[in-house]
This record gives C-alpha cells, sequence and structure tokens, in this order.
C-alpha cells in the first residue's frame, strides 16, 4: 500500500523517466548480446550428426534446432538410400547444412586415427564421422554439438536459445545434457512431429537417464572419444547444467535444471521395425533392436512428459509470428530490438517540445536536431543498430 501511495505520488514525467532508463538500459543489454552473438567465423553454435535413411526425420530435427539457434548442421550421411542430398538440398542451398558421404568405414577410421592418434573401431562409424566433423569443422565454431536425429534438445529455464545457455559455460570442456527417454506412447504409425506427439518417458531417476550426450567447447575439445562423449584438455571437465562433473557420458545424478535431451528412442511401432532394419552405428553387423529392447522401453515409460510439447508450440508460434510480419512479437532479439527503440523514443517524445514549422526540423526528420534532445537520441539510436540485421531469429 505505501509503496502504491508513493508511487501514485510521483510527477508523470519522473515515472515516464524511470520507464524510459530501464528501457534504455534493456535496449543496451540487447544491443550487448546481439554483438556477441556474431561469434565465430562459422557460427557460434554448430551440431554433428550421422544418419542413416531418416529421410523423413531431418526436416523437423534440422527446423527445430536451427530456431533453437545451432547455426550450422554437419550431416554425415552413412549409405543412405537414396543419399540424403535429396531431402538437404533446399537447406544446403540456404547455407546452413553441409552434407557428407561416410564412405568407407575402415579407410575412415584410418584417416582419423591418423589425423588423432586415437584408435578407432571399422566397426563403429559414429564415433569416426564425429571426429571427421570435428577436425574438418570443429575451428569454425564456439561448440558442437554430438547428437542424433532422434535427440531433441529441450531449454527447461525459460533461456531463449542455445548460444544463450552456452556462455555461462564457456570456461568447461563441454557441457552435457541428461537423456530424458521416451516409449512409443501407443503410437502404431509415424506421427507429424515428434516433439508433439511423444508424452510417455522413463521417471527423471531412471538409471540410464544419467547418460549425457556432450555440447563440446571447441576451445578445449582433444578428440571425441564416444557416441556420448569427448576428450577435454586438463582442468576443462565436461559439465551438466547445475556444474556437475560429467565422468565417462555419466552424471551424478539426472540434470534437467536448465535443459534436457529428449530421446524418442522408440517412436511409433512402424519407425521402430524401420530402425531395425537401419542397424546400429556403434555395432555395425548386429541386431540391438530386438523386441525385448522395444517392450523394455515402453514398460518404464509411464511418466507424464510435456516438455517436448511445450518446445513445440513456442517453436510454432515464433514461426507464425515470423510468417506474419510482427516485429514486435517475432521474438528474436533484432525485433525486439526494434520494438524497445520505437517504445524509448516514443516515450520520449511525450511532453517534449516539438520543432516550430520552418525552422529547419520536423518530427520525422533528425536533420539540425539540437542535442540532447529527445530527436537527436531517436537519431542516434537509429545510427547506432548494426546494419543488416533482419527481421528473424538472428544468426548466433
Amino acid at each position: 500500500m505505501l509503496f502504491k501511495e508513493a508511487k501514485e505520488a510521483q510527477p508523470w514525467p519522473i515515472r515516464n523517466g524511470i520507464v524510459v532508463a530501464v528501457l534504455l538500459f534493456i535496449l543496451q543489454r540487447q544491443r550487448q548480446q546481439r554483438l556477441a552473438a556474431a561469434g565465430p567465423v562459422g557460427g557460434y553454435l554448430a551440431a554433428c550428426a550421422i544418419i542413416k535413411n531418416q529421410h523423413k526425420d531431418l526436416p523437423e530435427w534440422l527446423e527445430y534446432h536451427k530456431w533453437l539457434g545451432v547455426s550450422q548442421f554437419y550431416i554425415m550421411d552413412d549409405g543412405s538410400d537414396p543419399p540424403l542430398d535429396s531431402v538437404l538440398q533446399p537447406y544446403i542451398q540456404q547455407g546452413w547444412v553441409t552434407h557428407r558421404l561416410v564412405g568407407n568405414h575402415t579407410a575412415l577410421a584410418q584417416r582419423m586415427q591418423n589425423r588423432t592418434c586415437a584408435a578407432f573401431a571399422p566397426d563403429k562409424p559414429q564415433i569416426s564421422a564425429y571426429n571427421l566433423c570435428l577436425q574438418d569443422y570443429g575451428h569454425l565454431h564456439q561448440w558442437m554439438s554430438f547428437t542424433d536425429a532422434d535427440e531433441f534438445l529441450v531449454l527447461t529455464d525459460g533461456t531463449p536459445d542455445l548460444p544463450t545457455l552456452l556462455r555461462d559455460y564457456e570456461s568447461y570442456g563441454g557441457l552435457g545434457a541428461n537423456w530424458k527417454i521416451f516409449g512409443s506412447s501407443g503410437h502404431l504409425t509415424r506421427q507429424p512431429f515428434a516433439l508433439r506427439a511423444y508424452t510417455r518417458c522413463m521417471p527423471a531417476n531412471y538409471h540410464k537417464n544419467r547418460a549425457v550426450k556432450t555440447i563440446g567447447n571447441m576451445a578445449y575439445t582433444a578428440h571425441v572419444h564416444g557416441p556420448h562423449s569427448i576428450r577435454a584438455a586438463p582442468d576443462h571437465p565436461v559439465v551438466t547444467a547445475s556444474g556437475g562433473v560429467v565422468k565417462d557420458a555419466i552424471a551424478p545424478t539426472a540434470d534437467y535444471s536448465r535443459l534436457a535431451l529428449l530421446h524418442y528412442q522408440l517412436k511409433s511401432r512402424a519407425e521402430f521395425e524401420q530402425k531395425r532394419k537401419r542397424g546400429d552405428p556403434m555395432s555395425t553387423g548386429k541386431q540391438r533392436y530386438q523386441e525385448k529392447f522395444w517392450t523394455g522401453i515402453n514398460s518404464r515409460s509411464k511418466a507424464k512428459c510435456r516438455e517436448g510439447v511445450a518446445a513445440w508450440k513456442r517453436w510454432q508460434n515464433a514461426k507464425s509470428a515470423a510468417s506474419g510480419g510482427s516485429a514486435a512479437s517475432a521474438g528474436s532479439l533484432a525485433d525486439r530490438f526494434a520494438h524497445l527503440q520505437q517504445m524509448v523514443c516514443r516515450l520520449r517524445l511525450v511532453h517534449e517540445p516539438q520543432p516550430p514549422s520552418g525552422s529547419g526540423g520536423s518530427s520525422s526528420s533528425s536533420k539540425g536536431a539540437p542535442p540532447g534532445t529527445a530527436l537527436e537520441t531517436s537519431a542516434k539510436l537509429r545510427t547506432d543498430r548494426e546494419p543488416g540485421v533482419a527481421a528473424q531469429r538472428p544468426k548466433p
């Protein structure tokens, strides 16, 4: 009550000045974020994945993670028939997907061994392909994730995107994202969106959820050791979001405090049968996905987990806002930046005298604006804005 009375007692110009000060502070912070987001030459965050015959899975996985802040994708094609470029071509032309053929597994393993001095097994092409990403493209980025097309990163603490999250961990060798394993949720046939369709998962305390996939810090990553882990420089451990040290790709506990890796390990029954035919990139020549694999996961996936649905809705809302051309609601830093500029200028122009007609100035032009006036401030804000900011999610 006292606060309300004090607030009401303040003259309107003072309250207006406080609002302007707050908005200017937010504006400056967003400008700093926007400039920092430029990152390394290839983009701040990249993603590497080895894919075989998952043509229908890639559009959702690529477009969602691009919206989340991944700037470049390296798709290692492990003998897909037809090759994945039949699906990837639009993204390749836009410049944010690179398509590589894995080729002969033995030759690739030997090539990576020669380049890294680490041993690679020819029957485990996933590790060799990850190291090919690291060796050929790691120097272009600050971070690189190593995940599969049935794994989706989701932010759980309100952080707007992955680059914003990762900047809190730049002194570490990598960030481990804990699995959250999902069953089929009763689906027999393929669903349009995995994020929206699957809502039954294993409980958080299930031991396999302690496993992580790693987003490696390229400043400290020596090589990819396994499908879940990297070897980082001494004194730069891989940690979970809460700072728990990850050892051999296992976290102390499943940490979903800031992010989770939703692992749609089965999907629908029809897709599970396709997965059995594809095989496992970590055990070529072996059949891992037996019937007991299906029943084992489904029998334990009883918890309600809707993080994927929430992430899907945010993604779709952002797409809808962007396609509608609403700069104020598109959700990117550039859009919020422009919207805040308009609010600041509008507030500062209220109760300030306009230049008299014929005096060489007008409310629509900054020429001849006296120093310190709202018009000069408005002009400076316009000229301070970085050139080439598009009205869509900025490239990290």
